[in-house]
């Protein structure tokens, strides 16, 4: 395999993995289940679920629920969330504190933790942002970072005939160095996110391949 085909697989896979660990139809989050009364674009209320539609790697569904475990990564306190699938219950973490809002979790196929900054939740149009992707900033053993920026906010959005309201709209690129010190873009994620309940639409491309995760029912406690 070339590299620009590593590069291809494991760019798809590092998001999936960190948000749709695995994919599998579950009956404990129904469709309808579409409740809440937080006010913060990433509720962390235990039992809290949401249910997602996904394309990558075949059409399917997941839940995502939160559970009452917490752990502590360089410093900051993490809230854990329960992913169940077909190829098994696994865990990762959401963290919001100081209006940034992360994500950690195992990325597919290369053994690297992702800590994946998609969100300001307080910052204007235009702002920008450049984080680390892993705590040692590198990504399968080649230097990597991902860059943010706010393009939209207070929009509505229409996903599967229901209507958000109170969305930002955010893009993250993920970015490899190379060779020396000069980044460039292997992936681009654009996350839509309302207030009061999450993540409700994430679409990726990489090399012209795109996947798509789409809210499709959520139970906020």
């Amino acid at each position: 395999m070339n590299l620009k085909s590593t590069f291809k697989t494991l760019t798809i896979l590092c998001l999936l993995a960190t948000l749709i660990t695995a994919c599998k139809k579950d009956t404990s989050a129904p469709d309808d289940e579409t409740t809440s009364t937080s006010n913060s674009y990433q509720p962390l209320t235990l039992n809290s679920n949401w249910k997602y539609a996904v394309d990558f790697p075949t059409k399917d569904t997941t839940v995502m629920t939160i559970t009452s475990g917490t752990k502590t990564f360089n410093g900051k306190v993490y809230q854990s969330i329960q992913s169940k699938g077909k190829s098994g219950t696994s865990t990762g973490y959401y963290f919001n504190k100081d209006h940034f809002f992360n994500m950690r979790n195992s990325a597919a196929g290369t053994g690297d933790v992702i800590d994946f900054t998609y969100l300001n939740d307080t910052a204007k149009v235009n702002y920008t942002w450049t984080a680390k992707i892993t705590d040692d900033g590198t990504l399968d053993g080649i230097p990597a970072r991902m860059t943010g920026k706010i393009v939209e906010k207070g929009i509505s959005k229409t996903i599967s005939g229901k209507t958000y309201s109170k969305v930002i709209h955010t893009t993250v690129n993920l970015q490899y160095a190379l060779s020396g010190s000069s980044y460039d873009t292997y992936a681009t994620y654009d996350f839509y996110v309302a207030q009061g309940i999450g993540i409700i639409e994430i679409d990726s491309s990489t090399y012209g391949i795109t996947s798509t995760v789409k809210l499709i029912g959520y139970d906020i406690k």
